[in-house]
């Protein structure tokens, strides 16, 4: 269940309770024989209890496996079943775009993040990779920065689509992350047109990160520098590792 699903039947419940309070008091209790009021009122409450221990049993129950990344930040980004934070590297002067994530769920899955650049000229290419099930690791890409953005805090605009080919399975991770939107295929061709006609874009109610830009940024040769995944953790593996 989702944030927004929890917040609503939280409300649900206390609505409920409330109303069904009020009923009992505003038309007399107890009655014998019980009327259509009392049965309603305690129905309205009955529901109210089951919402709201609903809610605490799923905010406090326990995951099935460590939470890495909310050891790193309170609240990771989440892209339909993937944990994940976004940071520049400084590798030797090659600048690197770094994922750290994990998936919240028991099978693989193949996310694609879109980071865009907030109201400067520069394009970054979708990043694409595949998460076993559980698995916590590092997805890496060499990037060439401009000279003009090198060093600068720049804020980017973050959305994301995930995919699990073999369904779900399990959750393992039950907390939510900050969820971020979805783009389609025609929506990434008009930010691209925008980005080249006008030199920046802002694009609403979407989730935004600000990081510092390394100040150096080397050439490279891409084939001695290709994107990369570092594993960190795996179902089965030593929690502590």
């Amino acid at each position: 269940m989702g944030h927004h699903s929890k917040t609503i039947l939280s409300f649900a419940s206390m609505l409920a309770a409330a109303v069904g309070v009020v009923m009992i008091f505003g038309h007399g209790y107890p009655r014998t024989p019980p009327d259509w009021h009392v049965w309603l009122s305690r129905g309205l409450i009955a529901f109210g209890v089951a919402g709201l221990a609903t809610v605490m049993w799923l905010m406090l129950r326990r995951d099935r496996a460590p939470d890495f990344l909310r050891q790193m930040v309170r609240d990771p980004f989440e892209c339909a079943g993937l944990y994940f934070l976004a940071r520049f590297e400084d590798d030797h002067g090659i600048s690197r775009l770094a994922i750290v994530f994990q998936n919240r769920y028991s099978r693989p899955c193949i996310p694609t993040i879109h980071l865009v650049p907030h109201e400067v000229r520069w394009r970054l290419e979708p990043l694409e990779f595949a998460a076993d099930g559980g698995e916590c690791g590092t997805f890496r890409r060499a990037l060439h920065i401009p000279e003009d953005l090198r060093g600068r805090e720049i804020t980017f605009e973050i959305r994301g689509k995930n995919h699990y080919p073999d369904g779900h399975g399990r959750m393992l991770l039950f907390r939510d992350g900050l969820v971020v939107g979805q783009w389609s295929q025609a929506a990434l061709n008009t930010i691209t047109v925008a980005a080249a006609m006008t030199g920046h874009i802002h694009i609403a109610e979407s989730a935004k990160v600000s990081m510092r830009l390394p100040n150096e940024s080397h050439a490279f040769d891409s084939i001695e520098h290709p994107d990369a995944i570092e594993s960190i953790w795996l179902p089965g593996a030593d929690p502590a590792r």
